[in-house]
């Protein structure tokens, strides 16, 4: 039942944040009480609404949805699964989790990430990742962000630099510490996304 009622909800929600949706989502009149994500995948855009969010000591984990089902988990910007893309990553782990505020003041920092891949069947895929601070990319997916300040970081596999997909991430400096406003990763080497808090401001 509850599962259920959860369900519903979402679906609502969805349903409601998009329904003045048209063709072109960077003007969208979009309803002031939902959260947004602009996602882009092959140079293609779509807006994903919040549907709730869980508690988790290593920082609050954002259940994303598409009006089309997609679903996107992030954890302090970081993705922590998909469901309904091209290639799907469940059961992401990071060991450990640090924080950006740990980033910021002692990058490079080296943790592992352990996820489960399909399509494939791809149990258990272990990497050691390390973190690092980047002059802001010449290219990029990102809308600007008028009058903000970016950091700009990417993540590599530490152990095989020359063959990873590495991750790049866009924090801004809050009132509580730090934002990711910006990320771009690599699921398989076939398929890439973005994604961007929304409205850009």
């Amino acid at each position: 039942m509850i599962e259920g009622c959860i369900h519903t909800t979402v679906t609502r929600t969805v349903s409601d944040a998009f329904s003045s949706a048209g063709n072109n989502i960077d003007r969208l009149q979009l309803n002031p009480q939902y959260r947004y994500l602009r996602v882009t995948v092959n140079q293609k855009s779509a807006l994903l609404v919040l549907g709730y969010t869980e508690e988790h000591q290593e920082g609050q984990i954002e259940i994303w949805y598409s009006d089309s089902g997609q679903v996107l988990r992030l954890q302090n910007g970081r993705v922590l699964g998909t469901l309904g893309l091209e290639t799907d990553w469940l059961n992401v782990n990071y060991n450990p989790l640090p924080t950006w505020q740990e980033i910021v003041q002692h990058t490079p920092i080296s943790y592992q990430r352990k996820h489960d891949q399909m399509p494939g069947y791809r149990y258990g895929i272990l990497e050691s990742l390390s973190i690092s601070p980047i002059p802001a990319p010449t290219k990029s997916e990102i809308v600007p962000i008028p009058g903000k300040e970016l950091r700009w970081y990417e993540e590599v596999n530490s152990n095989h630099p020359d063959l990873s997909l590495p991750s790049r991430y866009a924090v801004i400096e809050t009132d509580g510490g730090y934002q990711v406003m910006y990320g771009d990763q690599c699921l398989s080497s076939r398929f890439c996304l973005s994604w961007q808090v929304w409205p850009a401001k």
